[in-house]
């Protein structure tokens, strides 16, 4: 649900500005609060928020999102994306057995 209308928030499309979740039992402020770049109020009193850091909360709003957005970036830049490999590449193939999924002579009429 939140994580993923702050998802379709980041398009810039709708320009959020104000949010408020206001005692909504959030433990962890969403990562993806970084990427809604109109959003300049975030009020989070009354919760239980144990991520960010109690020192990053009181520092306001701003200091949220900067806060989100170089964790963001840390995280990025420590995944490398990899390239998906085609299963087979052009030029070569793969030999499939001519008994690939049928029993061995020797089970052929034996049943369980």
């Amino acid at each position: 649900g939140f994580k993923a209308i702050l998802a379709g928030l980041s398009s810039g499309s709708c320009p959020l500005s104000s949010m408020n979740v206001r005692a909504c039992q959030i433990m962890r402020v969403p990562i993806e609060f970084q990427g809604v770049p109109s959003l300049k109020e975030v009020l989070l009193e009354d919760n239980p928020i144990l991520f960010p850091p109690r020192e990053v909360l009181s520092r306001g709003t701003a200091r949220i999102i900067t806060f989100l957005k170089e964790l963001h970036e840390t995280e990025a830049r420590a995944e490398p994306k990899r390239p998906a490999e085609p299963a087979i590449q052009r030029g070569n193939s793969v030999k499939i057995p001519d008994h690939f999924g049928q029993p061995k002579p020797a089970e052929r009429g034996h049943f369980k």
